[in-house]
């Protein structure tokens, strides 16, 4: 039996059961006219082209991160305007994950500097997919042998590309494995404990965003749906107690 209790989801994750403030778009959370934002159970808006800096500055720095805010902020927009640049639906895609991530990780009681970074990787998660050329990225029907594998190192170029960004070594397990499946059946066969709870956070959030949002390949499903697809792949490719939180607050939200 799992919980959505989130003293005892972040403690069975090992971390602190003290819940942080909400990091972006909680509820209740009053943010810049026109900033872009997902509600669970609603269509993923469009992106305007400057809402990347709002998301950015509802991000609450923590004494850690205070000296670094301003240059991971530039950075971070930096690559968010060449992945924009390079294919805007992965943009889009990219913006969407991390403000489901970032719901789910507050909701499970994670530290407020966890949820910083989670949030930070799951808007850069993408981000090996522009050395991947669009007309791949958005082919609408089936990938040769060849064009998959091509889509299946998108993770590790992203590790590659951000290794010289120092401010991305925590975040870079989260970025490389967020195509794992607990079951080990992933891009790279981690299984159960040898992925890092950021990544199965990601992994979450990546595929509800891709089951809800339409694509050249496939066409919207429900939410119900969506989260239904999520349970069924509780326990091999989903934590099963990560799913339980994110179809709670979808439910909620609807």
């Amino acid at each position: 039996m799992y919980t959505t209790d989130k003293g005892k989801l972040a403690e069975r994750h090992g971390r602190k059961t003290t819940g942080p403030k909400a990091l972006l778009l909680s509820h209740g959370c009053q943010l810049p006219k026109g900033c872009f934002f997902v509600s669970l159970g609603q269509k993923p808006y469009h992106i305007q082209q400057n809402n990347i800096r709002d998301i950015l500055e509802t991000l609450s720095f923590t004494r850690s991160y205070t000296s670094l805010k301003d240059l991971i902020t530039r950075d971070v927009l930096s690559l968010t305007e060449m992945l924009k640049s390079h294919d805007f639906p992965v943009y889009q895609h990219s913006l969407n994950v991390s403000v489901y991530a970032a719901k789910l990780a507050n909701k499970i009681g994670l530290a407020e500097e966890e949820v910083t970074r989670i949030t930070i990787a799951a808007l850069l998660h993408d981000i090996g997919k522009t050395k991947i050329p669009s007309s791949i990225l958005n082919k609408p029907g089936r990938l040769s042998n060849e064009e998959w594998e091509l889509i299946k190192e998108h993770p590790r170029e992203g590790v590659a590309f951000l290794a010289k960004y120092p401010w991305s070594y925590d975040m870079i397990s989260m970025i490389g494995h967020h195509h794992e499946k607990v079951d080990g059946s992933g891009y790279y066969g981690l299984s159960g404990g040898d992925i890092c709870l950021g990544a199965k956070i990601i992994c979450v959030a990546d595929a509800f965003d891709a089951m809800v949002s339409s694509r050249p390949y496939s066409e919207p499903m429900a939410v119900e749906v969506c989260c239904h697809e999520l349970e069924l792949n509780c326990g091999s490719q989903f934590e099963a107690s990560l799913v339980e939180c994110f179809v709670s607050m979808a439910n909620a939200s609807s």
